[in-house]
């Protein structure tokens, strides 16, 4: 098993643009590598959480689904009991989990900001294109589950923050052309804000959550031995912070949802909710332009042609193959399989590699017992 240094491909000279994209991108991945140094320099780079950013997002997904379970058992999914029980929730001693509410909210806010870093990682490194590109075109729908997940969680609470959330959400929507009856009728009385409403905020919470279950799955499976936790020193710190932030630091519901009165003063989250206040600021129609203009863009970012030099991919010598399996065990990427050999003898066995899928890592040159004369088969 060899990678070979000598297949890259002629490419044709970069448009100005290009250049300038390329330009932009390289100055930003200086800029991130002297970010990871400085923090490597106090964590080491073991427990960079820079190092970990798709670790540390399972992390406080795990977080906010086993706390979401718990917060679910225990508050009133109605109108009338909704709030008052998630009252009551914060003023029960510690040990019934009060604070666990806070930790759910605290892990949606580090789940977000580690979506977006992790993002900026893998687009400044340019790691969207070849193997990889099946694992961007899955996490970029993610991004929408997350806030569609967010906003309906706030809509459980059903205090002010929640009724602002709730109706400007409707109102956006409603900016929507081709929907016949408006949504924002639903929050015109009091008597309109229903326990059937209310079942329809826990079906987008709840159904959005369990579809970003398998879209997370779905995300990773390309890599056969993905990271779901980080290093536990850093799973620690991570969980320590959240129970300390919502230990001295509760959330709040401040005053219930009232629909004869318009919110005043909010505890606005705006990791989580900022597309809400551009609904205002700008309308509805610009904020779907911008959220579908930048889903698209992300979506077709792997199919602009780019002018980088094509990595070469991992040969297999079929002479030298004793079809031990050992590349395939060890490939990160989930590149290589093995078919009958050539030869055609009864159970001899050859390994092949699915360029497409090949990160020209070397992993497998590594693991082969033949590309070495220092190795032999066991």
């Amino acid at each position: 098993m060899t990678v070979p240094a000598d297949l890259a491909l002629p490419q044709e000279p970069a448009s100005p643009h290009r250049q300038r994209v390329g330009s932009v991108r390289d100055s930003l991945l200086a800029s991130w590598k002297a970010l990871e140094r400085c923090v490597d320099a106090v964590s080491g780079p073991g427990l960079n959480p820079l190092h970990h950013l798709g670790s540390l997002g399972f992390l406080c997904f795990w977080v906010l689904a086993v706390s979401g379970i718990y917060l679910f058992t225990v508050i009133d999914t109605s109108a009338a009991g909704a709030f008052p029980s998630i009252e009551r929730l914060q003023q029960m001693p510690w040990i019934y989990g009060g604070w666990l509410r806070g930790a759910h909210r605290y892990a949606a806010d580090a789940f977000v900001a580690v979506m977006a870093l992790h993002l900026i990682r893998e687009w400044v490194h340019g790691r969207y294109v070849g193997f990889r590109r099946f694992s961007w075109l899955t996490g970029v729908p993610l991004i929408g589950f997350a806030f569609v997940c967010a906003i309906g969680g706030f809509w459980l609470n059903w205090n002010q923050l929640g009724q602002f959330a709730a109706v400007t959400t409707a109102e956006w929507i409603d900016s929507l052309p081709f929907l016949a009856t408006p949504l924002a009728r639903n929050f015109l009385t009091a008597d309109a804000v229903s326990d059937r409403l209310f079942s329809l905020f826990v079906f987008v919470h709840l159904g959005v959550a369990l579809l970003m279950v398998f879209g997370l799955w779905f995300h990773i499976q390309r890599l056969t031995r993905a990271k779901v936790l980080p290093p536990w020193r850093l799973t620690i710190g991570a969980l320590a912070m959240f129970v300390l932030l919502a230990t001295f630091h509760p959330v709040s519901s401040g005053q219930a949802a009232d629909m004869a009165v318009v919110p005043g003063a909010l505890g606005f989250d705006w990791l989580l909710l900022f597309m809400l206040p551009l609904v205002y600021a700008t309308s509805g129609e610009v904020v779907w332009l911008l959220v579908g203009g930048t889903t698209l863009l992300l979506l077709a970012l792997p199919f602009i042609p780019r002018t980088a030099v094509a990595p070469p991919v991992a040969r297999v010598d079929a002479a030298n193959c004793s079809g031990c399996w050992r590349c395939v065990d060890d490939c990160p990427y989930a590149a290589l399989s093995m078919v009958a050999h050539p030869s055609g003898k009864p159970g001899k066995e050859l390994a092949v590699v699915d360029a497409d899928r090949c990160a020209s890592c070397g992993i497998c040159a590594g693991a082969c017992p033949s590309s070495t004369p220092f190795r032999s088969v066991a």
